[in-house]
């Protein structure tokens, strides 16, 4: 063997290391299109079960693969991300409507209200009645802090019945 046809030999073998390292990186890491697929079935199907083997088929990998992925991609299990996410939904529930707590844990895919008592309590600090007390307010979502004064809501019914008074007369 000849100096350059070792070099060249050494050189060649650090190249296809590099390119499979490469590869394998390129491998370890979720397609974008892999995510939003997992994102859109999630969001569409929180209110009833959402298997493990469903999003494994959704975004075509094998299970040991998907669940090395997902916790890479988005940093917990797919069980955490899927309770995340009835969670959230629930607060969204709880503050746009005054729909009972059994009715938004159906709708948010909990077995039970109980069982949305206990996760919600865990998440927030707070059980999911006291949640919607403290940021609820009688018109839906919290106002955004201005600079103006806040006028309140019996400040403006008394405006209004002062206004058809005056009017009157």
């Amino acid at each position: 063997m000849t100096p350059s046809v070792g070099v060249t030999a050494v050189a060649s073998a650090d190249e296809s290391l590099a390119v499979n390292e490469a590869m394998r990186s390129g491998r370890e890491t979720m397609a974008p299109w892999q995510a939003r697929t997992l994102r859109a079935y999630i969001a569409a199907h929180l209110h009833s079960t959402i298997r493990v083997m469903d999003l494994v088929r959704a975004v075509q990998l094998t299970p040991n693969r998907f669940f090395r992925l997902f916790k890479k991609r988005f940093g917990c299990t797919p069980y955490q991300y899927v309770m995340r996410a009835r969670i959230a939904r629930a607060q969204r529930r709880l503050l746009m409507s005054e729909d009972s707590l059994r009715k938004v844990a159906a709708e948010c895919g909990f077995g039970n209200k109980s069982r949305l008592a206990n996760l919600f309590r865990n998440a927030t600090g707070l059980p999911p009645g006291q949640w919607r007390r403290v940021h609820a307010t009688p018109f839906g979502m919290r106002p955004m802090k201005s600079s103006k004064k806040e006028v309140s809501v019996s400040t403006l019914l008394l405006d209004a019945k002062h206004f058809d008074a005056s009017a009157r007369s």
